[in-house]
């Protein structure tokens, strides 16, 4: 590797044009070998926002927090994922979807036995695969049976590149389908496309911003228009669960 300045000593070139902060933590744009790079995960650089990465990209990104997950957990990963739980617990869920699972499926830790999940990143497809879950990475081959699917989750997935044929799926999901959605990023415009996008697809979204407690999170609770007292329920489970997990967050 070769470096533009001492300065730009300070990052591993990860592959993809992913660079990790080897020092301290940065701020939320560097300068590295010349261009302009933005921080996501504290420590990783990214050339472009996390939304217009390439596959290749998430997939070191992926790679690198596996390893960092091998070693030390994520306290609000796991806050997230315990009220993703609670959610699909609550849900009386017929068939989920999971988008973005990675290798860390949420069924693991729900009693759903129709699952199927969407993922991009092959190297998880392949585990998932192996470890006898539904794994598919591209959305049209779900349509068919869209109006069988009436819970979907989606966990720090939404970030990143979504397709126009993912929205369109969730737009063909049960008409009483709930969604759980965490757009896991400080780019406020990104959010907010992402509220739009999602509204395209005729649902209600009730948003619970994590700010407050410390973290660049929004989540959100997406009712279809007969989804009525599913959403209410599944509002009511993540409420009492937010409230043990940030308990000063209302």
């Amino acid at each position: 590797m070769t470096f533009d300045n001492e300065k730009d000593r300070k990052y591993q070139l990860l592959g993809h044009g992913v660079h990790l902060r080897l020092d301290d933590l940065g701020r939320p744009t560097e300068i590295v070998n010349g261009v302009v790079h933005y921080r996501f995960m504290d420590r990783l650089y990214l050339p472009v926002r996390t939304n217009e990465l390439g596959v290749e990209s998430i997939k070191v990104i992926n790679r690198w927090r596996e390893g960092l997950l091998e070693r030390t957990e994520s306290p609000h990963r796991s806050r997230v994922r315990r009220v993703a739980t609670a959610f699909v617990d609550a849900c009386n869920v017929t068939k989920l979807l999971e988008i973005g699972p990675g290798k860390f499926p949420l069924i693991t830790g729900c009693t759903v036995r129709d699952y199927v999940a969407l993922e991009v990143d092959d190297e998880a497809k392949r585990y998932n695969l192996a470890n006898g879950l539904r794994c598919v990475s591209d959305p049209t081959l779900l349509k068919p049976e869209a109006h069988c699917i009436d819970t979907v989750v989606a966990l720090f997935s939404m970030q990143f590149h979504m397709s126009a044929e993912t929205f369109e799926l969730l737009a063909g999901t049960r008409s009483d389908a709930v969604f759980l959605i965490n757009v896991s990023t400080s780019d406020e415009q990104l959010v907010q496309t992402r509220v739009w996008q999602i509204e395209q697809t005729g649902a209600t979204i009730t948003a619970f911003d994590l700010s407050p407690a410390g973290a660049h999170d929004v989540l959100l609770v997406v009712g279809h228009r007969d989804a009525g007292s599913r959403l209410h329920q599944a509002i009511r489970a993540i409420m009492t669960e937010m409230a043990k997990e940030w308990p000063n967050l209302f």
